[in-house]
């Protein structure tokens, strides 16, 4: 929306914008609020317009953590947060899909809906702000007092959603050691479902080489090194059946993580053919 330049000072920026090819745009900062993040705000913004210029006939998307920066200048960890609470909260699901592997999304138009509806999304007095601190991006959150009340009489989930992934990748890794420095590690990638389903896929995978069967697993790393050192992305040789003659390898399973990790894996070994 170009605004009509009333005086010389408003002319002036105007032809300021027109000569670089730019515009200012709006920052909802009730947004802000509501997500308990800058970051959050400015990355649901973006994927609105991604989803008006690029999503497909099914609503499905992507932009990747480079050109996030680059837009809004959301580094890449901040952007994995940002992208974890908009799926909590059931505005948008994520899926990895293809070789190398992107992270496509789509919104749920009902849950989009409701949480901008006018009733929702309406500035609440600056007296009700106060900052907090972010300890791992050093950024600056904004919350309002009513919010932070809101958070407080809402009864939590016994656990955490980044202790639920946790646990459903430790549960497939061999090597149960030092699992407090696998937590302190995993909490720092932050991954979200699709990425675990990846790294699940990848420990199955690895768990069938010679170099962790060797010695009854002897050179299994541990899981914090395997971790910190995205092992997730090592290249796999040659690996053992991963089940007996006979018996079916992807058994069909109701659990929605299994059957995603199973499809991962089928279109692994189908592109090593």
């Amino acid at each position: 929306m170009r605004y009509k330049a009333n005086n010389q000072h408003q002319h002036a920026l105007n032809t300021t914008l027109e000569a670089i090819g730019g515009t200012v745009v709006a920052f909802r900062a009730s947004w802000a609020r509501r997500l308990g993040s800058i970051h959050a705000a400015l990355v649901l913004q973006q994927l609105i317009y991604e989803c008006q210029v690029h999503a497909n006939d099914e609503g499905w998307f992507f932009i990747t953590a480079d050109d996030m920066e680059d837009t809004t200048a959301v580094g890449r960890d901040a952007y994995r947060q940002a992208r974890n609470t908009l799926t909590d909260l059931g505005i948008i699901e994520t899926k990895r899909k293809g070789i190398p592997a992107k992270t496509f999304i789509r919104f749920n138009h009902t849950a989009l809906s409701q949480w901008l509806s006018p009733q929702q999304d309406c500035d609440l007095p600056q007296s009700g702000l106060r900052e907090v601190a972010d300890s791992d991006a050093d950024t600056r959150n904004v919350i309002t007092r009513d919010q932070q009340e809101l958070n407080t009489n809402t009864p939590a989930s016994t656990t955490p959603k980044w202790e639920e992934r946790f646990n459903r990748w430790y549960s497939t890794y061999p090597r149960k050691q030092a699992r407090g420095a696998a937590e302190k590690a995993w909490q720092k990638i932050n991954p979200d479902d699709g990425l675990v389903a990846e790294m699940v896929a990848a420990v199955e995978r690895q768990k069938r080489t010679q170099d962790w069967k060797k010695d009854g697993g002897k050179y299994i790393p541990l899981p914090a090194t395997w971790l910190r050192a995205e092992r997730w992305l090592d290249e796999v040789g040659d690996v053992a059946p991963s089940s007996a003659p006979g018996v079916p390898r992807y058994a069909e399973v109701a659990d929605p993580y299994e059957a995603q990790l199973q499809a991962y894996l089928r279109k692994l070994e189908e592109g090593e053919k």
